[in-house]
């Protein structure tokens, strides 16, 4: 019972992720940085998606297939704490980035009125 329940919180978290981390980065990074930063979001994604089968398959192999479907599960749930997370801390850097972008704004309007 343990399984269906932690796969099926996992298979609800899972779809979600993906669009928007790039949303959040584009919310929080500025615009010169940007493909640097989904870049690197980029390489830990794929890079954890590459890994995860090695690793739940050695511990399937090692200690049994619930060991592996349980190591999936509870990496997904951990990185869904991480971006609960996030979620109370991004709102501050995402005002900064939109000061910035209004003087930049103000900026770019009094040099071209100039």
């Amino acid at each position: 019972m343990g399984f269906i329940l932690v796969g099926a919180v996992t298979a609800f978290i899972l779809p979600m992720v993906g669009p928007n981390v790039s949303a959040a980065v584009t919310d929080v990074i500025e615009p010169e940085a940007r493909s640097s930063g989904d870049a690197l979001v980029r390489v830990f994604e794929y890079g954890g998606s590459s890994t995860a089968p090695l690793i739940s398959g050695y511990l399937a192999n090692a200690f049994g297939l619930g060991m592996g479907i349980l190591y999936v599960s509870f990496t997904t749930l951990a990185c869904g704490v991480l971006f609960t997370v996030l979620a109370f801390v991004m709102p501050k850097d995402i005002l900064n980035l939109r000061k910035e972008m209004s003087e930049r704004a103000e900026a770019l309007k009094q040099q071209s009125s100039s």
